[in-house]
């Protein structure tokens, strides 16, 4: 027969637990006054001892040459990092003919920076937002020695205008005549009869530059007559033809002006202008007082 429950037995125990301890409490000698009460941690960690590890690295010389390498090439990266003598301050410029080398670094923005910290792709992106550069590489030597090779854009056309002369670059740009005689050898020569000639810098657009290589390859001297025409040529029959800026219609205008001229029911020297800046529907004009 249980006489106590389960409940009540845990019960008197703690009661008789809490007695002792105030027994003991009372019976233990006075604290001295401003003491503080020290509280019994349930589970305390092992202090750790440091000078072990430090006596086995100590005694070990190729742990000590190890540390002191670790320590000196710290020292040496902090240096690069922060040393005046690896930042740059000017640079080497190739490559370049319009552009001034000063132009170049200060549009690089390389100035002050730390030659190991410098975004080769970034440098490179600035250059070639320069209407004048095409391309650009850059090399870093240490301490702080840099090259910029640059790449400018390369001359298309001749553009006269009476006897002024100005060239135009591959994306449509006017720039000035190459030193070189031998480039203007080698350009598509244009005749400027609109009384506007692009001034250094104007842009005439690359489509007026593919359309003028198009252009004269099928047909030969080139006339520009302003944009609301664009190219002029003049034929062998002495026709003036009109032909826009349309590269992309260079094949068809010039199928075009053969087949008027095979079904040309007229004389040819009756002819004064033919107009294929639409070739689907070609317009041609008699000389004047025929």
């Amino acid at each position: 027969m249980k006489l106590w429950s389960s409940r009540r037995r845990r019960r008197v125990t703690r009661i008789w637990r809490a007695r002792r301890g105030q027994e003991a409490l009372a019976a233990a000698p006075p604290s001295p006054a401003g003491a503080v009460p020290r509280v019994r941690a349930r589970h305390r960690a092992r202090t750790p001892d440091l000078g072990a590890p430090f006596a086995a690295l100590l005694g070990n010389p190729s742990r000590v040459a190890s540390l002191a390498s670790v320590i000196v090439l710290g020292a040496m990266l902090v240096h690069i990092w922060t040393g005046q003598r690896f930042r740059v301050h000017g640079a080497v410029v190739v490559g370049n003919e319009r552009l001034k080398s000063a132009a170049v670094y200060a549009q690089s923005g390389i100035d002050g920076r730390l030659a190991l910290a410098i975004d080769a792709d970034a440098v490179k992106a600035r250059l070639t937002a320069l209407a004048d550069i095409r391309d650009a590489t850059l090399e870093v030597s240490l301490p702080n020695r840099v090259t910029i090779h640059v790449v400018e854009t390369a001359p298309a056309l001749l553009w006269q205008s009476g006897a002024a002369a100005v060239a135009i670059d591959e994306g449509g740009r006017a720039i000035p005549l190459p030193p070189d005689g031998a480039w203007a050898a080698g350009l598509v020569r244009v005749t400027d009869a609109s009384g506007q000639p692009p001034a250094i810098g104007s842009l005439i657009g690359a489509g007026t530059v593919a359309a003028a290589r198009a252009y004269q390859e099928r047909f030969g001297a080139l006339e520009w007559r302003g944009p609301a025409e664009g190219f002029r040529v003049t034929t062998e029959d002495g026709w003036a033809v009109v032909l826009g800026a349309d590269a992309g219609q260079a094949a068809l205008q010039a199928a075009t002006l053969q087949a008027f001229r095979r079904g040309l029911d007229t004389p040819a020297d009756a002819v004064g202008l033919v107009d294929l800046r639409f070739p689907s529907r070609p317009y041609y004009r008699l000389r004047s007082g025929l």
